[in-house]
């Protein structure tokens, strides 16, 4: 049975991507893929352009999510505000509420089943990173190498990979499509009691949303199990009150414990 925690990890990391079938090596005779750079700036163009993404100042996502072959589904809600900003509420039906959130350096989570805890080393880094606003846009910043892959077939479509270097963390494998630029596929390795593991997420159902198109579809695996995530509805621009981000009490207070 998948743990609430990965789904708190899975819908983060879709979220993330608002701001991709079986593969195989294509022949040599293939001309040769764009560079990295070329493959990463056209998705923001494709996208709607720097000009879009700029004039997004915070988003709210709200959606549903539901584990193949089990009975856990719920639903979420996304807050996301420059520069890093974030709050993600999950309701687990039948279960508990989970939220994850960053302000300034910290990053937190809490769940009404096991407390809050305070994130640390690659952990916080990570949340840190994705929670930056428009980190799409911000891609030069984020990450201190990005390569060409080479190129790929995922289902029917050929797509160029583009492998991310983060600052901090383990590399990012990023799949987009020839034909439309966009984002279909990420593959990253996670950490498990059992050691590392494949984690893949595949985008799917572009649509406009604030100037900009966004996947409203997630499909997320891990060896046999796999989580839908779709987005109901995304809001840009909308009126969220700076305090809906404040750290919660019980973080405020490991924080402090923390700094003494």
């Amino acid at each position: 049975m998948i743990r609430t925690g990965r789904i708190l990890a899975i819908l983060v990391l879709f979220v993330a991507c608002l701001r991709g079938g079986s593969t195989c090596n294509l022949t040599d005779q293939e001309p040769p893929s764009p560079g990295a750079e070329s493959v990463l700036d056209r998705y923001i163009e494709v996208t709607g352009g720097k000009a879009a993404y700029s004039a997004l100042h915070n988003i709210l996502s709200i959606g549903t999510f539901y584990v193949a072959g089990t009975s856990m589904r719920g639903t979420f809600k996304a807050y996301e505000a420059e520069p890093n900003k974030s709050l993600s509420i999950i309701e687990v039906e039948g279960g508990p509420r989970i939220e994850e959130g960053t302000l300034g350096d910290v990053a937190w989570d809490r769940s009404s089943s096991e407390g809050a805890h305070l994130k640390d080393g690659e952990d916080r880094s990570v949340s840190l990173r994705e929670a930056t606003f428009n980190s799409k846009l911000k891609w030069r910043l984020l990450y201190k190498k990005v390569e060409s892959g080479g190129s790929e077939i995922i289902g029917e479509k050929k797509c160029y990979k583009v492998v991310l270097t983060p600052n901090v963390g383990k590399p990012v494998e990023q799949y987009y499509d020839a034909e439309s630029g966009l984002l279909i596929r990420s593959v990253i390795m996670v950490n498990s009691p059992s050691g590392p593991v494949r984690s893949e997420n595949l985008y799917s159902d572009y649509r406009e949303a604030g100037g900009v198109l966004v996947p409203f579809k997630l499909a997320h695996r891990v060896g046999p199990e796999e989580t839908v995530v779709t987005l109901d509805s995304v809001r840009c621009n909308v009126d969220i009150a700076w305090t809906r981000f404040d750290l919660p009490p019980e973080v405020k207070a490991l924080l402090v414990k923390s700094r003494k």
